[in-house]
């Protein structure tokens, strides 16, 4: 077993280690150069700046999409969203972000038949082309709780963080122009980022109760819908579907004894 209780903390809060190896890639050698600027030059993003950046994003997406009003919808997605979001103080913090637990998060709905899901300052966006191809509520939990482990594990904050960082050593414009670079490079979130969401994402989702094998038949389903694995898969921010529902059913395996197929 991998998941063990914390030593010497007191409050009985459950200790993590995240195995990273199932999505480690050649993608990792682009990653360097744009974390060693940002260990030499960062700025870190108080929670606050985090809700400035989310509330920036929330205008920008609301003049280019509609809303859904669906209130049935919106209360069920809401209900897994607060029990996702009370399993937080359960588990020791997983990274050394210091904004770890203190976010209140709301949900929104987007028109749009795309299939995708994003967070930006405690907001948690599912588009209705996700909440379409989600089976059950099981799957839509497994998709809340990566969004909410990117906030939880700092990855918006150290998406932040570079833009400041780039602001304060190149000034506003070159700032601007560096991070639009970085973002043309790499996509907002490296497939390290992008698998230690996975992996505790299924920490919550499994602690709140929806069955964890949800990720596994959401991952493989998504794999029947994408081309064939190819180099490009090298530059993609989220590691090829195949492998996410590979590295769950390992993950799910190893740490909770639990056998999906």
């Amino acid at each position: 077993m991998i998941l063990v209780l914390s030593a010497g903390i007191g409050n009985g809060q459950i200790k993590l280690d995240h195995p990273f190896d199932c999505y480690e890639t050649s993608l990792n050698s682009f990653k360097s150069v744009e974390d060693i600027f940002v260990e030499t030059f960062t700025i870190e993003a108080t929670l606050e700046n985090e809700i400035q950046w989310g509330d920036s994003t929330h205008f920008s997406l609301t003049k280019e999409f509609s809303l859904l009003n669906d209130q049935k919808l919106l209360t069920s997605v809401n209900k897994i969203l607060k029990n996702l979001s009370e399993q937080i103080p359960k588990f020791e913090n997983p990274t050394d972000h210091s904004n770890y637990g203190r976010y209140e998060y709301s949900l929104f709905l987007l028109d749009t038949n795309v299939i995708n899901a994003f967070t930006s300052g405690q907001r948690i966006y599912l588009t209705k082309g996700i909440i379409d191809f989600c089976q059950n509520d099981d799957e839509i939990a497994m998709i809340i709780a990566h969004e909410i482990a990117h906030n939880e594990l700092g990855h918006i904050n150290e998406k932040i963080a570079k833009f400041n960082s780039a602001n304060d050593f190149f000034g506003e414009t070159g700032g601007t122009l560096t991070f639009i670079i970085g973002n043309l490079l790499r996509t907002p979130f490296g497939q390290l980022e992008e698998g230690h969401c996975d992996l505790f994402g299924m920490d919550i989702a499994l602690k709140a109760g929806y069955k964890g094998c949800a990720v596994v038949e959401l991952w493989d389903r998504m794999n029947k819908n994408e081309d064939e694995k190819s180099f490009i898969d090298l530059f993609l921010s989220h590691p090829y579907s195949g492998d996410r529902a590979n590295c769950a059913r390992y993950y799910i395996d190893n740490t909770y004894g639990l056998k999906c197929e």
